[in-house]
């Protein structure tokens, strides 16, 4: 009796053993193939130079070996989340994913730190049905996602997106070592993530700086070519005034040219450093009291004569009260949208300079009766050099628009633009009102 009591001690002692190295192996397994599962990640994810890509191949990563379901959502305008990717292991679901962004995430559900839920409450399940439900709410309504894990990604030190993986159909659980796969696996991404990001403001940086050569390019090339017409002048003239005739008359008609050259010289020279002191933030106004019916009759005795050579109609109109203003650079203002109207306005045509005012602010406008511009056009139009499509009979820098943007600004208004194609182009522009006006 006593042997066989021994003999069953061994054989207990002996299965026990054997559990333990059974345990062993299959931890030691599990641990293979999870360093296995990372090692293959980081390879797919370590070529990766687009943000968005880096997510949609965590969600393809994830299925089968970490989820049944993964709905990665991205931190948009550092607000709100929005749908980058939905990958499934169930045959419905195209289906079910279609259903899934139809709601949108909010970023009050990116968690500081990574959630585990083993089991969800199926008091919760019906809750998914809200319009905005969180992720994992989605999934379980319309998945039958039973368990999960929230994953928040970190990059550069704050939430760039969040990664929600889910066992359904396959009828796996959770535990502390699928959360601590996904944990891996989610630094794993943030790092790629931040590299990519990395690169994109590289790139970005570096289109930014060749389209600043460019427009360097551009400006001398330009500059050179406005400059040239007005020394060619200059030269002729003094040519004309040194070749022996000295009659009064022709003296003072190319005395007249010279100055005239001189003068567009001493604008483009003007425009150019008005420029660089609005880049610069350097631009400087003296603001005092004035009204804008003056203003707008000043503006009208120097560009009238100019729409009158072109047989166009200038009308200026409306009342307001006294505006606190730069009194030139908001003549520069009027002439530099007024100029433009002109320009773009065909003969016969008609430009209306009115004035309005409410409780803050004096309201200028300027409505021509030209050809107009596309949505597109109007996105643009304040931008240096920027002329649209009449850049092929330009005249001039393109930077009248831009100088009146900057010096509205520097006044503490706002500027901008309404058009249609054919149907003309109206530009305000507003100006605080003088105090006790």
């Amino acid at each position: 009796m006593e042997r066989t009591h021994l003999d069953a001690l061994e054989l207990a002692t002996l299965q026990q053993e054997l559990a333990v190295e059974r345990a062993g192996r299959r931890a030691a397994e599990l641990t293979q193939q999870r360093l296995a599962f990372l090692y293959g990640a980081t390879a797919t994810l370590g070529g990766l130079t687009d943000p968005d890509a880096v997510l949609a191949t965590l969600a393809a990563l994830a299925i089968p070996d970490l989820a049944d379901w993964c709905v990665v959502d991205r931190l948009a305008g550092g607000e709100r989340l929005e749908r980058a990717v939905v990958t499934h292991l169930d045959p419905r679901g195209a289906e079910i994913a279609a259903r899934l962004r139809a709601g949108a995430a909010r970023a009050t559900d990116v968690a500081p730190d990574p959630e585990l839920m083993v089991e969800i409450p199926s008091h919760l399940v019906e809750v998914g049905a809200r319009p905005e439900p969180p992720a994992y709410l989605a999934l379980a309504h319309h998945a039958g996602v039973r368990s999960c894990v929230v994953l928040p990604l970190i990059a550069n030190g704050a939430p760039y997106a969040i990664a929600t993986f889910g066992f359904a159909e396959s009828g796996r659980r959770y535990g502390v070592d699928e959360l601590a796969l996904a944990v891996d696996l989610g630094a794993r991404v943030a790092l790629v993530v931040e590299a990519a990001l990395a690169h994109r403001a590289e790139r970005a940086a570096r289109a930014e700086a060749e389209k600043a050569v460019r427009m360097r390019d551009d400006l001398l090339a330009i500059v050179s070519h406005d400059l040239r017409n007005p020394l060619s002048a200059i030269d002729l003239a003094a040519t004309l005034l040194t070749d022996g005739t000295f009659h009064e008359a022709s003296v003072v008609k190319r005395a007249k040219v010279i100055r005239r050259s001189v003068e567009a010289m001493q604008r483009l020279i003007e425009d150019l450093l008005d420029l660089a002191r609005i880049r610069a933030g350097t631009l400087g106004i003296a603001t005092t009291a004035q009204s804008p019916q003056l203003l707008l009759r000043e503006a009208e005795g120097l560009l009238g004569p100019l729409a009158i050579d072109r047989r166009q109609t200038l009308v200026i109109g409306g009342d307001a009260p006294e505006i606190l203003v730069d009194r030139d650079r908001i003549i520069q203002v009027l002439s530099n949208l007024v100029g433009n109207a002109i320009k773009h306005t065909p003969p016969e045509g008609r430009i209306e300079v009115t004035v309005s005012h409410d409780a803050r602010e004096v309201t200028f406008a300027v409505a021509d009766s030209g050809a107009g511009m596309s949505a597109e056009q109007l996105t643009h139009v304040f931008d240096r050099h920027w002329q649209g499509d009449r850049a092929a009979a330009r005249k001039g820098l393109g930077l009248g628009l831009t100088i009146a943007s900057g010096i509205v600004q520097a006044h503490g208004g706002r500027i901008w633009a309404r058009s249609e194609p054919g149907r003309g182009s109206t530009f305000f522009f507003t100006v605080p009102r003088a105090a006790g006006e």
